[in-house]
């Protein structure tokens, strides 16, 4: 029957729904109860095994947990994966059940790993955080002080690794739900340690993971401090060391503990961190092929060690790192542009940097900064209307544009990922008054992404307007006035939007005249020069020879082939042959 459920799951996920039920979970305790106190033969274990196997896949269903906890069935798992730690062995855990066989190890990890995935359930996460064995139980196999322990010892060290492995794992997903208790068993210093001393590239990503979910507690920042600051960008420095997987994480766990961290902040400034950051920022080839680029973690790590820190931000820019972040706008893919262009739009609070960012120009085009984002804006609008077109070509139906949209969608849809609510953002902090060197196009872009903000709140005012008459309701005197206030507004910006819109395409025109002009003169000095020249050359010439020059000239024009005529007469004849008589 257990083997028969297990490929069902397999084979239809669904039917695990059906079987997360009380009553279900508490055939499951009985079953398992009776195999931990009876099954000492290697079948037994092995049927225990693969009931621990549907136990997974029922973990695996929210609506499960409650029961898992309820039924006493998650205690009895915890208290036999960490019965071989407990000081005082359970009086209901046999001693066959914690062998270091290949079934019992398989058995422990997987127990381990149930307590992860019921980790999210608060009532499951209660039961594991007021189990007296557990939490403990997975710290002391990462502590470096205890490694002769006898829970430890027993075990070879390959099993004594993928059980170090599990435990990183499962406290990852602990540690948030009880920070205070992981606190209390000196948890940051043994991961610490543990980091420092291992060097298999599996622990050192399962450290570094569960420091990083560790940075985001409160008051964990301080806790680890300088010391992991410095740890991580080690690391991150040692490309010939490290691979890649682990100088990433290193590079997201020193993003975290920089977070508004003054502290941690001063820190990388001090290890000429900054450049190794900066050394980070280049999009590669190889960049772009990768699922999650480095790139990606270097610009959340820019934002989170540069942006409001002075000090950070002078060596940033002295060091070339807004030219390369620059670059990596110009070159990276479209997603990765909303990360970059935000933390761009945070560095710009800087007056130091925004006058920095005027005066740069693209390494490939020469273009200024207004220039590039201009064309982010027009290629952003070109991939929105591309979605739009398939989306009508796939579902037969247009696609709900922003006018479309209710008004509480409206502001999810402009104040989420929105490249263009970003980009008039950055555009603001830089400033609308370097526009020199734009096509007529690109100014006509530029004077609409000015006025984005505020045609975007008529449009929520009249999203607002549409939902009130759609219910019935009627604003009071004071509220109707003010929305026909602003609607009364949004007309008069339409209308200064194309008088702008207009008097740029007249300049554009004018100054078109003034270059034909420009063109025309020049080609009529040319050729005034020209004659003036030929003139001057006729008056200093001789008038036998100019007169000779004027007529034979005029004979080659009107009468080339009587002139061809003459010269084949005045050629010399060749001289006859003797007769052969």
């Amino acid at each position: 029957a257990v083997e028969a459920l297990w490929n069902v799951f397999e084979l239809c996920p669904e039917a695990v729904a059906e079987v997360a039920t009380e009553e279900s979970v508490g055939v499951i305790k009985q079953l398992l109860d009776q195999l931990l106190s009876e099954g000492h033969r290697a079948q037994d274990k092995e049927l225990r095994n693969e009931l621990l196997v549907l136990v997974t896949y029922v973990a695996n269903t929210k609506e499960a947990h409650p029961h898992l906890a309820a039924s006493g069935l998650l205690e009895v798992m915890l208290t036999v994966a960490s019965a071989l730690e407990s000081e005082v062995p359970p009086p209901n855990v046999k001693a066959f059940v914690l062998t270091s066989a290949a079934e019992d190890v398989e058995m422990k990890r997987v127990l381990v790993h149930i307590a992860s995935l019921v980790a999210t359930d608060p009532a499951c996460m209660q039961t594991i955080a007021q189990h007296n064995n557990f939490i403990p139980a997975l710290v002391l196999h990462l502590d470096q002080r205890l490694a002769a322990h006898p829970a430890r010892s027993k075990y070879t060290r390959q099993q004594q690794r993928q059980l170090q492995v599990q435990c990183l794992a499962v406290l990852s997903s602990v540690v948030p739900h009880c920070p205070d208790l992981f606190r209390e068993l000196d948890g940051l210093q043994v991961i610490v340690e543990c980091l420092t001393e291992q060097s298999e590239e599996s622990m050192r990503l399962g450290c570094l993971k569960l420091v990083l979910v560790s940075s985001k507690l409160p008051g964990y920042q301080d806790e680890l401090g300088g010391r992991a600051v410095a740890m991580m960008l080690s690391l991150i420095k040692e490309r010939g060391l490290h691979p890649f997987p682990v100088r990433q994480e290193a590079m997201s766990v020193l993003s975290r503990l920089c977070e508004e961290n003054p502290s941690n902040q001063a820190v990388v400034g001090d290890l000429n961190g900054i450049q190794t950051l900066i050394d980070n920022l280049d999009w590669t080839v190889e960049e772009s092929t990768r699922a999650e680029p480095m790139c990606v973690t270097t610009v959340d790590a820019v934002w989170n060690v540069v942006a409001g820190n002075p000090d950070n931000e002078d060596v940033f820019e002295q060091a070339g790192g807004l030219d390369a972040l620059l670059c990596v706008l110009e070159e990276c893919t479209p997603g990765m542009k909303l990360l970059v262009v935000s933390c761009l739009a945070q560095l710009m609070e800087s007056d130091t940097l925004r006058e920095a960012v005027l005066e740069w120009r693209s390494r490939a085009t020469r273009r200024n900064v207004i220039a590039v984002l201009v064309t982010l804006w027009e290629e952003e609008e070109d991939r929105a209307g591309k979605e739009r077109r398939m989306h009508i070509e796939v579902h037969n139906t247009d696609a709900q544009g922003e006018n479309e949209m209710e008004s509480e969608a409206l502001v999810r849809y402009l104040t989420g990922q929105n490249l263009l609510t970003k980009l008039h953002a950055l555009l603001t902090r830089i400033g609308f008054d370097y526009s020199d060197h734009l096509t007529a196009e690109q100014h006509k872009i530029l004077i609409g992404i000015e006025r984005y903000l505020e045609t975007r709140d008529a449009m929520l005012w009249r999203a607002v307007h549409r939902e009130l008459d759609a219910e019935g309701v009627r604003p009071v005197t004071p509220d109707a006035r003010r929305l026909i206030e602003r609607e009364g507004r949004q007309a008069d910006l339409e209308d200064e939007l194309n008088d702008a819109v207009y008097d740029v395409a007249e300049e554009q025109d004018e100054r078109d005249k003034l270059d034909l002009d420009d063109f025309y003169s020049h080609l009529h000095a040319q050729e005034k020069a020209k004659r003036s020249t030929a003139r001057l050359f006729n008056a200093n010439a001789p008038a036998s020879t100019r007169t000779k020059i004027i007529v034979d000239s005029h004979k080659a024009q009107v009468f080339p082939l009587l002139l061809n005529a003459e010269q084949d007469d005045d050629a010399p004849k060749p001289a006859s042959q003797p007769s052969s008589q």
